[in-house]
């Protein structure tokens, strides 16, 4: 089982009991990873750490029969993280994914309480407009004063159907204005057989 954005491993611990039989959390977090190791040496917990980017994942093809990402999505480019994360999952591996929809991004600009942060706010929101409406996202650390950027079911879809997934399940919490606060999403990746 693959954590992408696993930080010190929090999830992955609690996922322990039901058997996976390898864990790995990836975060490019150095301080995260360390704290996550300092951690398992004091438990008894059998999780490895890399530090890497979503984005370029350093595992072959089809390694983990198990992907989970519940923090990463908004904070990297979408599109290649999900390509990334459906490359390293095995044939009929289940992926199951979280990021922030546009009722999140909206939030957090009506309870912006003075100027800089409603155009720390404000950035994301457009960017994430121009993301849900033209399917394209910049690549951070270039031109993007901040991470952070929502997604959409039909971005996020289109992208894990394009990368050889099949959706099972999405869910979507709503949030201000009846926009999408979270999406939830579980697929497959298709096992080759028709």
């Amino acid at each position: 089982m693959l954590d992408v954005g696993a930080g010190v491993g929090q999830t992955l611990r609690l996922l322990g009991p039901f058997g996976a039989a390898e864990r790995v959390g990836l975060d490019v977090d150095l301080d995260a990873l360390a704290f996550g190791a300092r951690l398992i040496e004091l438990g008894d917990e059998p999780i490895r750490f890399v530090r890497a980017s979503a984005t370029a994942l350093p595992f072959p093809e089809g390694r983990f029969s198990h992907v989970i990402s519940r923090v990463t999505l908004n904070l990297v480019h979408q599109a290649r993280a999900l390509r990334e994360m459906a490359r390293v999952l095995k044939r009929g591996g289940i992926l199951y994914c979280r990021a922030e929809g546009p009722g999140a991004a909206l939030s957090r600009l009506a309870s912006a309480r003075n100027p800089y942060r409603f155009l720390k706010y404000l950035y994301p929101l457009a960017h994430g407009v121009v993301l849900g409406l033209s399917g394209r996202q910049l690549a951070l650390g270039t031109s993007l004063p901040s991470g952070m950027v929502f997604a959409t079911a039909r971005n996020l879809t289109r992208t894990l159907e394009g990368a050889g997934c099949e959706i099972i399940r999405i869910e979507k919490k709503a949030g201000l204005l009846g926009f999408a606060w979270n999406h939830w999403i579980l697929a497959r990746k298709h096992d080759g057989r028709s």
